[in-house]
């Protein structure tokens, strides 16, 4: 499901997914911000939105570039987790137009990629200054890597 800008996403029944990152005894992080999800694969985007809700993030989810946009005209984020490898539009294409849009937002975002052909610190995302995250991750890594982003300033 796409949560519209205007209604967060539901993140309840998450629990399990951080079982077995906090049973290692690791303080989690408590995210405080609004945190909007840009992945196609509705299963990714929903474990994205419950692991980040559960952190304690407002999570909103789009599903393409242009609800991402859509998403960017309602409201302010404080930061942005986007899928290199969307269908259609690419991240790569949002992230430039967030340049001239938003660049307060861009600094603030985060790229996550199945793309096992890219090196270790040589993909393309990381032009844009943003970390990028390999699928699959851990919960642990995706929370870590948004509380990095939201507490960059712009």
């Amino acid at each position: 499901m796409t949560a519209r800008a205007e209604e967060p996403a539901q993140t309840t029944g998450g629990g399990s997914v951080l079982a077995a990152d906090s049973r290692a005894g690791a303080a989690k992080p408590r995210l405080n911000g609004t945190v909007l999800i840009v992945e196609d694969d509705p299963d990714i985007r929903s474990m994205t939105a419950t692991i980040l809700g559960v952190a304690g993030a407002t999570v909103y989810q789009a599903s393409t570039a242009a609800e991402a946009l859509s998403a960017l005209d309602e409201r302010d984020f404080d930061a942005l987790v986007l899928d290199w490898n969307l269908a259609g539009e690419t991240g790569g294409v949002l992230l430039e137009r967030l340049k001239e849009r938003d660049p307060g937002l861009l600094r603030r975002s985060a790229v996550v990629t199945g793309d096992l052909m890219s090196i270790p610190g040589h993909h393309e995302a990381e032009r844009f200054g943003c970390p990028v995250l390999a699928k699959p991750f851990r919960p642990r890594q995706l929370i870590d890597t948004v509380a990095g982003i939201l507490s960059r300033t712009d």
